[in-house]
């Protein structure tokens, strides 16, 4: 444990720069090219907007896939706007810890396989074959390990207390995929970090390669075209991909994770593939034309939302945490 912390202390202090830099520009460059797509794949080509109303078309709220009243909405909204800015103070140095944490712990796990179970001769195969197994497996263990990573969030009281943010989003629009709590992202980073790097560590021993000089960029220009899904997942465009929904999931698979209807609740846990939904058994593909409210549950929508302020979402979390925490000590002492 000490040599891992020692190599990811070493690893940061040297890259950390450089690292933090990407995260951002990550984070702009996948929001941007989102925009582009989002505006005029759709938007533009339905409604005949133009790019100088894109702004207006953003944050207007009469332009959402809303099940809400309008005034809920547009608070729904306007949290979602305010949550999204205030992200890029502390984000970009949580993903920049879970990339470095992952190519560390990948660097680590496969030396000492290589200690446990002997090296493995390298493979003879052509470096874009390397490239893509090494790609390939990082992407497939990670998003094996999202998955579950989700579902402990929904699990794990102390974690859902924090999720929960997520969720009580009234509507879906250009910004929900980034409403976050940092309590919720600091330990999913952590956990994907892991995950990204226990693929990276198998991949790297099972071929005896060392890490390719392309695998990175491979993987961030993949996030980047797996962010701006996001974007799409969480707007108000009810796609269905038809039979696909069961590999990789269509926007509506996902939206159907936010509805407040108790039914649909513990569903469409995947952040990738959906697949792992349909090995899993919670999969739930809605009938064309399913409506539903969303929201946390019917109990807390609108007046009742604990998130209906910037301040509520930050503290509420906080808060319910610390009565998740009360009641297990009482529990305890029962």
């Amino acid at each position: 444990m000490e040599s891992i912390v020692q190599a990811l202390t070493d690893a940061y202090a040297q890259t950390w720069q450089e690292v933090l830099a990407g995260a951002i520009i990550f984070d702009l460059v996948y929001f941007a090219a989102g925009g582009v797509f989002y505006f005029y794949l759709f938007e533009r080509r339905t409604n005949g907007l133009t790019l100088q109303q894109l702004p207006r078309y953003i944050v207007d709220p009469h332009l959402l896939r809303r099940t809400a009243p309008i005034e809920d909405a547009r608070q729904s909204a306007r949290i979602d706007r305010r949550s999204w800015l205030l992200r890029f103070l502390w984000a970009p140095p949580l993903t920049a810890l879970a990339t470095t944490l992952a190519l560390v712990f990948g660097v680590f796990l496969s030396g000492k396989l290589d200690g446990w179970l002997g090296p493995r001769t390298p493979v003879s195969w052509p470096e874009w074959a390397i490239l893509l197994c090494q790609v390939g497996t990082v992407f497939v263990v990670g998003d094996f390990g999202n998955y579950w990573n989700h579902r402990w969030m929904h699990r794990v009281p102390i974690y859902w207390s924090f999720h929960r943010v997520h969720h009580s989003a009234e509507t879906l629009n250009y910004f929900t995929g980034d409403r976050e709590h940092p309590l919720e992202v600091l330990p999913s980073v952590i956990i994907q970090g892991f995950w990204n790097g226990l693929g990276a560590g198998v991949v790297l021993w099972a071929t005896g390669t060392s890490l390719q000089s392309g695998t990175l960029p491979a993987l961030v220009a993949l996030g980047v075209v797996w962010h701006i899904r996001t974007i799409l997942y969480h707007s108000h465009f009810p796609l269905s991909f038809g039979p696909l929904d069961y590999i990789i999931g269509g926007p509506i698979m996902h939206q159907l994770h936010h509805s407040a209807e108790s039914h649909h609740f513990s569903r469409n846990f995947s952040v990738q593939l959906f697949i792992w939904d349909w090995i899993f058994g919670t999969i739930y593909v809605p009938a064309k034309g399913e409506t539903f409210r969303l929201g946390l549950s019917e109990e807390e929508l609108g007046k009742a939302n604990p998130h209906g302020t910037l301040k509520g979402l930050y503290l509420e979390p906080i808060q319910n945490a610390w009565r998740v925490l009360r009641c297990n000590g009482n529990r305890d002492r029962a």
